[in-house]
Formats: structure tokens, C-alpha cells, sequence
């Protein structure tokens, strides 16, 4: 029983510091965009969507599948992220850090849906 506790909490904890990559995503995607474009309601959208998604995900299948959609995309983003800083160096470090990128990215975003479902 003890052990099951503070697994829980180990795992509450865990999830809570994955939310802050998943936030530090958003926020540099919002703010990404919205300078590039040059768009205020771009960075709104863009950085309340998100979060408006994932927390009543559990709610609504349709929100669940937007959920996993935004998730597919921002992981792909992790990747093409470390595609881009590898090239800087080499083909092989690309494909190495895209690799790692697309790995770390689906860790966050996983964690974040498992945050949201957990604060419910």
C-alpha cells in the first residue's frame, strides 16, 4: 500500500514537470507564430487552444482527437527542431537528433495528456 502511495506521488510529480515542457512548447509555438505573422489573436489562439483542448479532452471525443492531433503535430515539431539543429553540424547529427527530438516530443506530450487527465 505504501509503495502504490508513493508511486502515485512520484508519478504526480513527474507529470507536473512534464507540463512546464508542455506549456514552454506552447508558449514558444504561440510566440513563434504570432511574430512571424505578426498576429496577436494568432498568439492567442494558438496558445489558448491548446491548453483549452487537453483540459476537457477526457470530456469529449471529438476535443480527444483534436487532443492527439495537436500532440502528433507538436511532436513532429520536436523532430524537425532537432532536424534543424543537427544540420547545423552534420546529415548523421540530424537524423540522430531528430530522432531524440520525436522521442522527447512524444514523452511530453503523452505526459501532458496524462497531466490533464489527471487534474480532472
Amino acid at each position: 500500500m505504501k509503495d502504490t502511495i508513493r508511486a502515485g506521488m512520484t508519478q504526480a510529480f513527474v507529470n507536473e514537470d512534464i507540463f512546464k515542457a508542455f506549456a514552454g512548447q506552447v508558449g514558444l509555438s504561440a510566440i513563434g507564430f504570432g511574430l512571424q505573422f505578426k498576429s496577436w489573436i494568432l498568439f492567442g489562439v494558438l496558445f489558448l487552444a491548446p491548453i483549452f483542448v487537453f483540459m476537457f479532452a477526457t470530456k469529449h471525443k471529438i476535443l480527444r482527437i483534436i487532443s492527439l492531433v495537436f500532440a502528433g503535430v507538436y511532436t513532429v515539431g520536436w523532430a524537425v527542431g532537432g532536424y534543424l539543429i543537427g544540420s547545423l553540424f552534420s546529415l548523421s547529427a540530424s537524423i540522430v537528433l531528430a530522432i531524440i527530438g520525436l522521442l522527447c516530443g512524444a514523452g511530453c506530450n503523452r505526459g501532458a495528456i496524462v497531466y490533464f487527465k489527471d487534474i480532472e
